[in-house]
């Protein structure tokens, strides 16, 4: 009777969260899981199509960031780093420190950057959509409502 009381909330915690693993319909809302994965906006007449690989707490952005910007970083082909993320604040937060910068389409031609830049920036995301407004290394966006918002779609489901 007393191992059933143990193993029945057991039992009810794994199927809720699911033994996949991520992403998923039993990742539950939690960011770090629902944030892997590969992730694309539109294509549209106007704009390259930007891809964003999201795995651990790397991150690779390719795609044309016009309009993004940090002095002394080009920025022609996007970049790749490490982040973090604060999922209690509202806006969720993200600050990305950027390792490398990539040339152009080809993303084997980069720069490294040392000692690692940081872009603060905001994010949201849902099982199958990220949003994302990156700052600068200074400020952090506090709202989505300008045109620099990027919103991706994931594409590994």
């Amino acid at each position: 009777m007393k191992l059933n009381r143990v193993l029945t909330p057991v039992a009810v915690l794994v199927c809720l969260v699911g033994l996949s693993g991520c992403p998923g319909t039993a990742c539950l809302g939690i960011d770090t899981c629902q944030l892997e994965g590969v992730w694309q906006t539109a294509p549209t007449e106007k704009a390259v199509t930007q891809t964003v690989e999201i795995a651990d707490n790397t991150i690779k952005w390719t795609g044309s960031l016009a309009g993004f910007s940090l002095p002394g970083i080009p920025f022609a082909g996007g970049f790749s780093g490490t982040f973090e993320i604060d999922p209690w604040k509202r806006p969720k937060e993200m600050n990305i420190t950027i390792n490398r910068v990539f040339l152009g389409g080809d993303t084997n031609i980069g720069v490294e950057v040392s000692p690692g830049r940081l872009v603060m920036g905001i994010y949201k995301v849902s099982r199958r959509e990220l949003v994302v407004r990156l700052g600068t290394d200074e400020l952090r966006p506090d709202a989505f409502d300008t045109e620099e918002t990027v919103t991706l779609t994931r594409v590994d489901l």
